[in-house]
């Protein structure tokens, strides 16, 4: 059985990489070449007003959920494809299924080290999509008030955001930097504050998106906007500080008893396998420890999760 599993997962480790390897290599073109073809196919017409609608920007053919996969890696930073990252996944999968394989031990530890590692590089995407939303959030600040001080002197307010786009560090300069090459190339201006509202999933910057839209149709005063956006925002953000600091003990009991479990029943499997052999040999009891384990985790969650 084990020589069947270890094959397997190895044929399908080395394809994996091998396609990558192949992808990186040779796959420029051909991914230029189907971006030109998505570009061409794109429809900037409708410009409703709708946040999200008509934005001309996402194919409305495509797969709704591969659509939430490209949202995910490119709110992450990471310049991949979900093909990739789907490759990736498999084989981190299969080579981890070969090493429990090749360590005899029960299937369902097979199987639990094979859903690990489909799981870690979307797992270590979403970690790095939520360093980097934060680190937008306290850039949002200093951001608005450069705006701000630009519409003052007289600047218009796409003269504001391109002064905002040079002067802010990454991730939030390149962002506002594609939002005015959008415009400078042609896109219409609601449509580009649209896109960066979906770029940035972050409340305040759709506030923004659509005060600035309003402005421009309605006519108002931007650098009151600019300024109490710039308000909001850090008085949020002293707000979570003081919410981290209150709920700190909270989420150390969570993460000790989320970690804790996991980690005394990985190292009984590696130096006193007999004495936990009794539960690996019964799958549906260990399934349920899982479980349980899972919900546990999740309750406490929502426990110590506060919304502001």
């Amino acid at each position: 059985m084990n020589v069947v599993v270890m094959t397997t997962c190895a044929s399908v480790a080395v394809g994996a990489i091998g396609w990558l390897i192949a992808d990186a290599v040779f796959g420029y073109e051909r991914r230029i070449r189907r971006r030109v073809e998505q570009v061409s196919e794109r429809d900037i017409s409708d410009v409703g007003a709708s946040l999200f609608r008509g934005s001309g920007l996402t194919d409305a053919a495509s797969n709704r959920f591969v659509t939430r996969l490209e949202e995910l890696i490119r709110q992450s930073g990471w310049p991949f494809t979900v093909l990739q990252v789907c490759w990736t996944s498999f084989a981190l999968s299969a080579v981890a299924a070969v090493v429990a394989a090749v360590m005899d031990r029960h299937w369902s530890m097979t199987a639990g080290a094979a859903v690990i590692g489909l799981a870690l590089p979307w797992l270590v995407i979403w970690t790095a999509r939520r360093r980097r939303i934060g680190q937008v959030a306290r850039q949002l600040p200093e951001a608005f008030d450069i705006m701000r001080r630009a519409v003052q002197s007289g600047q218009t307010v796409p003269s504001a955001l391109q002064l905002a786009s040079v002067e802010c560090r990454a991730p939030l300069g390149p962002e506002l930097a594609l939002c005015c090459e959008q415009q400078n190339l042609g896109l219409p201006y609601d449509t580009t504050l649209r896109d960066l509202a979906r770029r940035v999933p972050i409340t305040e910057v759709q506030i923004f998106a659509i005060a600035m839209m309003v402005q421009r149709q309605f006519g108002s005063n931007p650098v009151e906007i600019l300024a109490n956006i710039s308000e909001v925002i850090r008085k949020r953000g002293r707000l979570a500080n003081r919410v981290r600091a209150l709920t700190g003990e909270g989420r150390l009991q969570a993460i000790v008893l989320t970690i804790l479990p996991i980690g005394v029943f990985f190292w009984l499997v590696l130096f006193r396998p007999e004495y936990i052999q009794t539960l690996i040999d019964r799958p549906r009891l260990l399934g349920a420890v899982a479980g349980l384990q899972v919900a546990g985790s999740l309750w406490i969650r929502q426990i110590i999760r506060i919304d502001y």
